[in-house]
């Protein structure tokens, strides 16, 4: 069976967005949000964008983009997470446009200094995190697999990076996945998720192994009763079944989900954990970005408003400390 993780064609980057010393929390908690923010793309033609955001006919504009970036930006703010992570940005540089857009938000030491953007060669919209922490070791998975009966669409990457996260005296080092797996559409969708998950499954097992703490996030484009699944854990597939925490699965979990599709509540974007534990889990519904019934206000091309069609998921991280 080919079975390859490979690097190659894939763009991965580091961005550091300002020389002020990294945050040190005095709290045991990291604050985390995670939010597929729908199309996000600039105000420049690169030729890779939808088809509705390029050529003669489109309705994007720069100002409808700036609009979006101080709409995101706000909301950004609000949460005052210490690490961020989007899905669906266009490229790198809009890190540098939301830090900028953020300048003065936060004191000099709370700012976003660290970046990362990975997303595949050729690819329209890609992944990107924002940091209080440092980041180190970033690196991109994909696959490359020769054996189903449907050709291998093109798949989004793995981003994987290292967070160095000081809470108080103690200095440790959390693995963050950041995914965008295979939407529903197309053949055999379900066949390319699994092997997203067979990829998650390997990355994560290494991190734990190595005596580490590991999170992953993002959008899957599956819902929580999709996978294998016991007590409050997700078993991840792969060689070994990897056992995941999934604060869907809590019992304290009230939240109801985080995408709205034809008249029902999915739970599609999540938070994987090992090695760590995760706490105030919600999709947030409670600002702008959602209508009166808790339901996002997703982003409309036409008339230039919303923010994007999944609620943003937020949780804290902490080690354990405090236990």
């Amino acid at each position: 069976m080919k079975h390859v993780f490979c690097v190659l064609s894939l763009l991965v980057c580091f961005c550091c967005c300002a020389t002020s010393s990294s945050c040190t929390s005095r709290k045991s908690k990291i604050r985390v949000v995670s939010w597929n923010v729908q199309t996000f793309f600039d105000g420049v033609t690169d030729g890779t964008e939808y088809a509705q955001f390029k050529g003669a006919s489109s309705r994007w504009t720069e100002r409808k983009y700036r609009t979006r970036l101080e709409r995101l930006s706000t909301a950004l703010c609000t949460f005052d997470a210490d690490i961020v992570v989007l899905e669906e940005l266009e490229k790198q540089e809009q890190l540098y446009d939301i830090y900028n857009q953020l300048s003065g938000s936060f004191h000099v030491a709370r700012n976003y200094t660290y970046g990362a953007f990975a997303k595949a060669d050729g690819s329209a919209i890609g992944c990107g995190v924002l940091s209080r922490y440092p980041l180190t070791k970033a690196t991109v998975h994909a696959l490359d697999i020769g054996t189903e009966r449907t050709p291998e669409p093109a798949l989004r990457p793995l981003l994987e990076v290292g967070i160095t996260c000081k809470t108080g005296q103690t200095e440790r080092v959390l693995t963050l996945f950041v995914c965008h797996w295979k939407s529903k559409l197309g053949a055999d969708s379900a066949v390319w998720r699994r092997w997203q998950e067979r990829v998650l499954n390997e990355r994560m097992t290494r991190a734990v192994h190595a005596g580490g703490a590991a999170l992953c996030c993002g959008d899957y484009n599956q819902d929580i009763f999709e996978f294998d699944t016991a007590d409050s854990c997700v078993l991840l597939a792969g060689r070994a079944p990897l056992a995941v925490y999934s604060p869907w699965l809590d019992d304290a979990c009230f939240s109801d989900g985080s995408y709205w599709y034809k008249g029902e509540w999915e739970r599609i974007d999540h938070f994987f954990a090992a090695g760590v534990f995760l706490t105030d889990f919600c999709a947030d519904s409670a600002g702008s970005w959602a209508d009166e019934a808790g339901r996002p206000i997703r982003y409309d091309l036409l008339s230039g408003e919303g923010y994007s069609d999944h609620l943003p998921i937020r949780c804290a991280v902490s080690f354990g400390d405090e236990y």
